[in-house]
């Protein structure tokens, strides 16, 4: 199968598997922010910010290292050695699996009381870390069906897991109606480690049906030292960086209690359970190449193919500017319009419409990092990502007593603009990449904002019509003005 025809086939089957995630998910938090209310939510995120620390330690890095390691070895033609180069990777993640739960264990008390102020207790974070050694086996797994280029083998399992999830918490919440916080946590937590562990399970059984039978006798010397020398270095910048997001997070609704804010927590569940969800969810368009790029950037550039490197970043940058241009125009049109769609209400439309123009930087900035992991940038990625959460919690503890929740806004677009700007200039430092503002930003703005009112005008009573046919009239322009073309799209 050529390369270009097996790399759509995979981005289609990952574009519709984020796809049905992503509506998945955003209908089950629209679902859950009216049956257990923000408050509620805003006190799940902060849990999970806390778990996403023990993923972190739990995981070590594990994801990317097997993708870039296994797609060395594809490429250099070693595919005798990726069999046991995996099971060190399991191995590795088990034992960082431990650290994880112990971390989690130990300062779950100090959490209870220090950030939720008592109003949980810690049986959220034990059910929590039963589900640490299985996100991180998974997450070797998937990094090597990633690198051998068949993600549709996790495609399959990821649907099942947030169907699984959603089914048993729904479940829960209808049957036993948990009346304390504490409960309702523990609900909300249940199904996604139910999840996390028949993930697990069904990966590694699609790893053992494998028909590369020799990979998995095949012992090959130094794997361990290429392992921890590529894990470890992005393990530990993770931690700091993991760790600062979580204080980030967590310093949010004190900092806005600080400034008089009654329903901080409220606030924070708003912006962060139902803003950004739908924010966000646009992005599975793009999330497919931001994941199979990696194993094609690390090909050509192992391979030293300096002309194809450039070739394909061209494409995928000028792509992914010219759609997130077009995403972020139509949510701050329609910010009304989608909100009412979404919750019936439009309460939350004035914070879409705000933060719509940021699209465009968080869209690019996943893209970049994305190729940099792939030119063995990794660490400048979490150096430049510690730098802009030491930059948000500093501004985060000055502004929000002045500003209130304006300050919260303040602090994510300095934040972002910071993040994407580094991110964008380490990727030009390291090729002859450059990105044309004014041909793959500028003009598509203009564009989408006339396809916009043109379509206002002809069609003002049918919003998915209007959109429908102001992306055909900007996609028809982005062609006519010679911006895109149909050899953008192949590798």
């Amino acid at each position: 199968m050529r390369k270009t025809k097996k790399f759509v086939i995979n981005a289609v089957i990952l574009t519709a598997t984020s796809l049905i995630l992503r509506s998945l998910g955003l209908s089950f938090s629209v679902y859950l922010s009216k049956t257990v209310g923000a408050e509620a939510m805003g006190t799940f995120h902060l849990i999970l910010s806390v778990y996403f620390f023990a993923i972190t330690v739990s995981t070590s890095g594990i994801g990317l290292t097997m993708t870039k390691l296994i797609s060395e070895e594809i490429a250099l033609g070693r595919e005798h050695c990726v069999g046991t180069l995996l099971k060190k990777g399991i191995l590795y993640c088990l034992g960082f699996s431990v650290i994880g739960i112990g971390l989690l264990l130990a300062f779950s008390p100090v959490l209870v009381t220090a950030c939720f102020d008592g109003a949980i207790t810690r049986t959220p974070f034990l059910i929590l870390a039963v589900g640490l050694p299985f996100v991180s086996v998974s997450a070797a797994l998937s990094g090597y069906f990633t690198a051998r280029r068949k993600v549709y083998k996790t495609a399959a399992g990821q649907i099942a897991e947030q169907l699984l999830k959603m089914g048993i918490t729904v479940g829960i919440l209808l049957l036993f109606k948990p009346q304390t916080l504490t409960r309702t946590m523990c609900t909300l937590i249940v199904g996604g480690t139910v999840g996390e562990v028949f993930s697990c399970f069904y990966l590694f059984l699609c790893y053992r049906f494998e028909k590369k039978i020799v990979e998995r006798h095949f012992v090959k010397r130094g794997q361990w030292k290429r392992l921890f020398g590529f894990a470890l270095p992005i393990a530990l910048s993770s931690y700091l960086r993991s760790g600062l997001s979580g204080v980030k997070q967590l310093s949010v609704p004190a900092r806005l209690r600080k400034s008089g804010v009654q329903n901080a927590v409220e606030q924070y569940g708003i912006i962060n359970a139902m803003v950004f969800p739908v924010l966000m969810f646009p992005q599975v368009v793009l999330s497919a190449f931001s994941s199979l790029i990696v194993p094609e950037i690390t090909e050509k550039y192992t391979l030293r193919q300096g002309q194809a490197l450039n070739r394909i970043l061209t494409r995928i940058f000028k792509i992914t500017l010219v759609f997130a241009v077009a995403t972020g125009g139509i949510l701050f049109l329609y910010a009304k319009d989608l909100c009412f769609l979404i919750y019936g209400n439009t309460d939350i439309a004035f914070y879409l419409k705000l933060l719509a123009p940021l699209t465009v930087i968080m869209y690019l900035d996943d893209i970049v990092d994305a190729v940099l992991k792939g030119i063995n940038c990794q660490v400048s990625v979490v150096r430049i990502n510690i730098l802009d959460s030491l930059v948000s919690i500093f501004l985060l503890w000055y502004l929000l007593p002045l500003y209130h929740i304006k300050g919260y806004f303040m602090v994510i677009f300095i934040g972002e603009i910071l993040n994407g700007t580094l991110s964008i200039l380490k990727l030009i430092q390291k090729t002859d990449f450059s990105i044309s503002f004014f041909k793959w930003i500028f003009l598509p703005a203009v564009m989408i904002w006339i396809s916009m009112l043109a379509s206002k005008i002809l069609l003002p009573f049918s919003m998915w019509g209007s959109i429908l046919l102001s992306v055909c009239l900007y996609v028809g322009m982005l062609y006519a003005a010679g911006i895109i073309d149909y050899r953008d799209f192949k590798l």
